[in-house]
């Protein structure tokens, strides 16, 4: 209403491609653009988030350094899929919006897909290495090995997405599902066995460390409860559909082309009711439990050496390592003390 108001809807029905001006008219149209402009805005107070993270940080080594940029993939990744959404649940696949130029790249499938893959292995990547190196501290070797094989089975598990998407066989996503479970379920095992055994002293690394594998597995929990009851019926359901139905599927060449832009532009919530609830747990707690992680992967790191327990969010303050004075500094202190 305040756009109509201010003369603005033809340029905004232009722009977006909005089949009507009434779209924000609380019409079927109208819900999943509320749940478009939501997940803007969330996006910007991600990206606030993180960069007020990044500040607090302390300086990063080398396996650090790659955790921030697995944190900051997913972060981007999200923001960019937020912007320009696919709904892979209908066919063909629908775009949200098919703005010229910028919207029918952004808004492509194939970039979509590719962000999305990068979104998984990073999340995968800090999962894995939180869990993982907090095993190999407590000299469970062989449980740190494991959570990282975990990590191929992820691997594994985006070759067959790609198939999926590429051939639009709905039976390769109930695989793609099937290895993240088998994978995060390995995972909340070790997890929860490596939290047991940690010995919980007055130390506040080990302390930090507990805390974080704590707050781990209610986290695969949730996911793991989402995955067996939402993602892997719906493509099951949606496999017997096309089977029922006698869909042909993509071969790989055509599939591919199909993949370069999106041709069919549809915002009916009827259309996307299916897919809205994995996008929105992939674009709104997502990128926060990758900050999460690693801002308490790093300070766990920083605790272990500087005293300091990790996680200020839940109460926890955590403090840099001291900095080493300048070379002026060290003249000055010189001279006051010879004085």
């Amino acid at each position: 209403m305040l756009v109509r108001n201010l003369g603005y809807a033809p340029l905004v029905v232009s722009h977006l491609g909005l089949r009507r001006p009434g779209a924000f008219d609380g019409s079927d149209e109208s819900v999943v653009l509320l749940w478009w402009a939501a997940l803007l805005v969330n996006s910007l107070l991600q990206l606030k988030w993180f960069f007020t993270v990044k500040e607090n940080l302390p300086t990063l080594n080398g396996a650090q350094r790659k955790r921030f940029l697995c944190a900051a993939a997913y972060l981007v990744g999200s923001t960019v899929r937020a912007l320009y959404p696919v709904n892979w649940e209908v066919r063909p696949h629908a775009c949200m919006f098919n703005t010229s130029y910028i919207g029918s790249v952004l808004g492509g499938e194939l970039v979509d897909r590719v962000l999305a893959t990068g979104m998984e292995l990073a999340i995968a990547h800090l999962v894995v290495s939180a869990i993982a190196d907090v095993s190999e501290l407590h000299a469970r070797t062989s449980a740190a090995r494991l959570a990282r094989a975990c990590f191929y089975l992820v691997g594994v598990a985006q070759v067959a997405c790609w198939l999926g998407v590429v051939t639009d066989n709905k039976l390769y996503h109930v695989y793609e599902e099937g290895l993240w479970g088998i994978a995060f379920t390995v995972l909340l095992g070790i997890t929860v066995h490596t939290r047991r055994v940690i010995a919980v002293r007055d130390h506040p690394g080990e302390i930090g460390q507990a805390r974080l594998l704590t707050a781990i597995c209610p986290l695969i929990s949730l996911y793991l409860a989402f995955l067996f009851t939402h993602d892997i019926p719906m493509y099951l359901r949606q496999w017997a559909a096309d089977q029922a139905a006698g869909t042909k599927y993509n071969d790989l060449q055509s599939g591919m082309q199909a993949l370069l832009q999106c041709d069919a532009v549809e915002r009916s919530f009827a259309m996307w009711q299916e897919g809205l609830p994995w996008m929105t747990a992939t674009f709104v707690p997502g990128p926060y439990i990758a900050i999460l992680l690693l801002e308490a992967s790093v300070r766990s790191e920083v605790a272990i050496h500087h005293g300091a327990s990790p996680w200020p969010l839940l109460g926890w303050r955590a403090a840099r390592p001291a900095r080493r004075p300048s070379a002026e500094e060290d003249v000055v202190a010189a001279a006051s003390s010879a004085s």
